[in-house]
Parts: C-alpha cells; sequence; structure tokens
C-alpha cells in the first residue's frame, strides 16, 4: 500500500471519529433537553418490527416442523401398510388372493420408495449396514433405503411365482398319490395312545419315507419364506430408527 492511500485511510477514519462523537453530543443535548421523547415513536416501531420479524422466524420453524412431522406419519402409515401386506402374502394360501395382495403390496412398496428423494451428497464413506443403523444421522441413507424398497419388490414377486409355480402343483398331486398308495389310516394300521395320540403300529415301507421326504423338502423350498421373513424385519428396524432421527429433528424445528 502507497503512502498516499495510507493518509487517506486515516483521514477516513478520522471523519468517522468525528462523526461518531457529533452523534453523541446531539444525543446527550436531546437528553439534556428533554428531547427523548423525539425517539419514542422510533423505538416502538424498532421494538414491533423485531417482534415481528421473531414472529416470522417463529412461523417458519412451526412450518417446518409441522411438515416434517406430516411427512413421518405418512411415512410410518405407508411402511406399516405395506410391511402387513407381505406378511399377508407369506401366509395366504388362495392363488387369487395372493395375487391381489401382491398388486396391493407392490403399490404400497412403490409409494414408500417416492417418499426418500435422492441424497444431497453421493459421497458415503461408511458401509451399507453401518450406515443404515446409523442412530444420530440419517444423512447419506435414502438411496440405500430405496435400493433395499426395490430388492423387496423383486423378492415379494418371486416367492409369489415360487409358491404357486407349477411345479409346487406337480409336488402336491405326487405326495397326494403317494400317500394314495399307502393309506395306512384305511388298514388300521395305526393306532391312538391313552392321550389321543396316533401310533405307528405297522411303519411304511422304506420307499414310501424315501420318496415323501425327497418330495416334501423340493415342495418346502419353494414355498420358503424365511428370507423374506427377515428382509421384511430388517426393513421394520431400518425404518423405525430413520423416522426416530427424523422426529428428533422435527422437535428441534428443523
Amino acid at each position: 500500500m502507497q503512502i498516499k492511500e495510507v493518509h487517506l485511510r486515516v483521514n477516513e477514519m478520522e471523519k468517522i471519529l468525528n462523526n461518531t462523537e457529533n452523534i453523541i453530543q446531539y444525543l446527550n443535548s436531546l437528553y439534556d433537553q428533554g428531547g427523548w421523547t423525539v425517539w419514542i415513536p422510533v423505538i416502538a416501531a424498532a421494538v414491533t418490527a423485531t417482534v415481528a420479524l421473531l414472529g416470522i422466524l417463529h412461523s417458519k420453524k412451526n412450518i417446518r416442523m409441522n411438515a416434517r412431522i406430516e411427512w413421518i406419519q405418512k411415512v410410518r402409515e405407508t411402511a406399516a401398510g405395506a410391511i402387513s401386506l407381505c406378511y399377508s402374502l407369506i401366509y395366504e394360501t388362495d392363488e387369487k388372493n395372493a395375487k391381489n395382495i401382491l398388486l396391493a403390496a407392490q403399490e404400497k412398496i412403490n409409494l414408500l420408495i417416492l417418499y426418500f428423494g435422492p441424497d444431497a451428497s453421493e459421497k458415503v464413506l461408511e458401509e451399507k449396514d453401518n450406515l443404515l443403523r446409523k442412530e444420530n444421522s440419517n444423512e447419506g441413507k435414502n438411496n440405500y433405503i430405496v435400493n433395499f424398497l426395490e430388492e423387496i419388490l423383486i423378492d415379494i414377486k418371486k416367492f409369489y411365482e415360487r409358491k404357486y409355480s407349477l411345479r409346487v402343483r406337480i409336488l402336491t398331486m405326487e405326495i397326494r398319490e403317494l400317500n394314495q398308495l399307502y393309506p395306512i389310516e384305511e388298514t388300521g394300521e395305526r393306532l391312538q395312545d391313552e392321550e389321543g395320540n396316533w401310533i405307528q403300529v405297522k411303519d411304511y415301507p422304506k420307499r414310501y419315507y424315501e420318496e415323501k421326504k425327497k418330495l416334501e423338502e423340493e415342495k418346502n423350498e419353494l414355498e420358503n419364506s424365511n428370507q423374506l421373513e427377515n428382509k421384511i424385519e430388517e426393513l421394520r428396524e431400518i425404518l423405525r430408527n430413520y423416522l426416530k432421527i427424523e422426529w428428533n429433528v422435527a422437535k428441534k424445528g428443523k
């Protein structure tokens, strides 16, 4: 900086100081003359403006809080409906009813996906499982939750197709035919004990047990829902934790 500029800055500072002193002297003169009454409207206006500003800020805070709470409630209701439909699909035994349940479950899950927009930041350094179970922040979770829901959409469709597949029908018929080959109930080869339990008096042929075991194992594997149930339970825990964090944020008006 040149010497000339330094002098200019010094002069500007002196002017500011002089103006400040003049203002203070003017206010003192007003006080001595009882002129403070002139400032009452100004002060009142300033207070009113401040109160209004605080009211606006508080109103915005309430709007944000109410919007977040409403979102939480909608997500909770949609998630509960989707999870309930998935369990209904698992335990339903009628194919036609199961088809309707599948369609309803797909609709609910797709609606649930829409509640989770893209994450603001794509930089996620944590592993998926650790991130989804994080209890102090939801940052970076949305994309993973959407992917998880899309996986469940695929899983429930595959489960329905397996459970009501042609192969399951064939296996059911083969097991029924096998039982008819050895109608032990009709031959009196089983008796009841004192507690009413059936006792095997004469065993089925070894071939029967081997064939039936093979058929039932294949059928049970096709109808198995353990993997799907585990995934639904995992989804419930992920969303429960997510909504708990969102509720804590909502209470702060954010």
